[in-house]
Parts: structure tokens; C-alpha cells; sequence
């Protein structure tokens, strides 16, 4: 992955729930990233995000799991989806996966 680039992937999975009569709606979203941007670029320390300059003990897979929690609802409001003509809406869960 080149560097200061974001690669997304994104499934949506429909699969109707004919007991409540509704449509359950899976979005996966995979982002994949060079580790140096997201060092350098994304988590630059910022006391408004939450989060502080890593250090020597700050393990590889703690640091992914930060940027998780601090960029897994942004991502998720940005997605934006219809149905019907009109916006729908509904919680975003979030699951790393390694």
C-alpha cells in the first residue's frame, strides 16, 4: 500500500428475516493502510481525539486497537445508505479482526 493512501473494501450482505419481515443488513468494511500512515498521519498525538504519542511499551496490536476505537464510528457515520429513496440508518458494531 503506497504511502498517505486508504484502500477500502466494503460487502453489503442482505439476508431477509421472514419471521419479523425485514431485511438484515451486514456491512463489512476492511481498511487497509501503511503502518507508517497511520503512525505519521492518523494518529497524530491530538488530546481532541483521545489519544497520545505511542512509546516503546505500546505493543503493535494495542496501537491497532486504538486506532480501531478511535476511527470505527467515524467511519461507520460516514457510510450512507437508502432504502426506499430514503435514508435509513441503524447501529454500527465494530470488530477488528487481525
Amino acid at each position: 500500500m503506497p504511502r498517505s493512501q486508504h484502500d477500502r473494501t466494503i460487502a453489503v450482505h442482505l439476508q431477509p428475516d421472514r419471521a419479523k419481515k425485514e431485511v438484515v443488513v451486514n456491512v463489512d468494511y476492511r481498511l487497509e493502510v501503511d503502518e507508517l500512515t497511520v503512525v505519521l498521519e492518523d494518529m497524530t498525538p491530538s488530546p481532541r481525539r483521545g489519544f497520545s504519542s505511542p512509546d516503546s511499551r505500546t505493543s503493535r496490536w494495542s496501537f491497532y486497537a486504538e486506532f480501531t476505537r478511535i476511527y470505527a464510528p467515524i467511519l461507520a457515520r460516514n457510510l450512507m445508505a437508502k432504502a426506499d429513496g430514503k435514508p435509513w440508518f441503524s447501529s454500527a458494531k465494530s470488530a477488528a479482526s487481525g
